[in-house]
């Protein structure tokens, strides 16, 4: 039945991330509008809550409240005694924590967007297994990783701004300023944090960086033509519309297709345009000879001459400007 869900706490699987560790409420019941997360004490004394104060532009209030247990919160400075029951309201800016005063104590951190703007989650969730790879130099495992986490194109630009710190780290500057494009497409707030961040150093004197920032670089497109007979033409649309291309939804880094196609001295022909995020995309559906065409028996049996290498091409979002009415 739609419109509700149900979870006992110990069904959501606990993340440890080399900090508190949590379980992901709101990542587990898909919310959007808001954050939720649970965090419970193994033992007496065990830090509940990591200290932060939410000074980030986009951060908003917080507010805790202890489920079970015994909880001591700091506060500002200030130690605040928290029973169960027991609700701490903190506003953006001021530095917090928690402990655990017996084991098994519970604590809901529910969190908001800044004032006067709507909630945006970042999909930190996900990327907290990572961060301890990240903190110790790992980039590579921490890139090779993070591919599954962004497999089915999830709505969070931090998360891939954070997967292309680790790329870039790695020295995968084709995947890191394409994984950029997406989180800047997601979170425009993000380029200006991208135009210092150290993590990045390495994607700055590419061309292509300040187009991503710009939110006019918008990845890869795969430029290649085929010709069939008038016979054949009809069943070669129907096989790259209703086969080939929703198969390649299933590719990593795959985001969409178009065919164009005219009648030509007796033949028909057909540009295929496909888009990629990256270069390193359209390697791994290619391979390294990637301008290689991929033909499928399909393809080979209806066509009846192709061209021998597909072009790949920046794909570059207008410049808009305002109109005149």
């Amino acid at each position: 039945m739609g419109g509700f869900a149900v979870a006992r706490l110990d069904e959501i699987p606990e993340i440890a991330d080399g900090r508190c560790p949590f379980r992901p409420v709101r990542h587990h019941f898909g919310i959007m509008t808001f954050g939720v997360t649970a965090l419970t004490a193994h033992s007496d004394g065990d830090r509940l809550i990591n200290e932060h104060d939410e000074d980030e532009p986009d951060s908003g209030e917080e507010l805790y409240v202890v489920l079970s247990g015994h909880a001591l919160f700091e506060v500002d400075g200030e130690a605040q005694d928290a029973p169960t029951g027991t609700f701490v309201h903190v506003a953006p800016g001021i530095t917090r924590t928690a402990f655990a005063r017996e084991a098994g104590t519970t604590v809901l951190a529910i969190g908001a967007g800044p004032a006067g703007r709507p909630y945006q989650p970042s999909g930190w969730e996900l990327f907290a297994p990572l961060r301890p790879l990240f903190e110790a130099g790992d980039y590579a495992q921490g890139a090779d990783r993070a591919q599954t986490l962004i497999a089915n194109d999830p709505p969070y630009g931090v998360l891939y701004y954070n997967i292309a710190c680790f790329e870039a780290r790695a020295g995968r500057i084709d995947a890191a300023l394409g994984h950029l494009r997406r989180a800047v497409e997601l979170s425009p707030v993000l380029a200006e944090s991208a135009r210092s961040d150290e993590d990045l150093a390495a994607l700055r004197d590419h061309a292509t960086f300040a187009e991503v920032l710009a939110g006019r670089f918008s990845g890869i497109t795969r430029v290649w033509r085929g010709w069939t007979s008038p016979e054949n033409a009809d069943a070669y649309e129907r096989f790259l519309l209703t086969e080939l291309f929703p198969a390649m939804e299933r590719i990593p880094g795959f985001r969409g297709a178009d065919v164009l196609r005219r009648d030509e001295d007796g033949d028909v022909g057909f540009v295929t345009l496909t888009r990629f995020e990256t270069l390193e995309d359209v390697r791994a559906f290619a391979g390294d000879d990637y301008e290689t065409p991929v033909l499928e028996p399909t393809a080979r049996a209806l066509l009846s001459r192709y061209e021998p290498r597909a072009q790949h091409y920046d794909t570059r979002r207008p410049h808009r400007q305002g109109g005149a009415g």
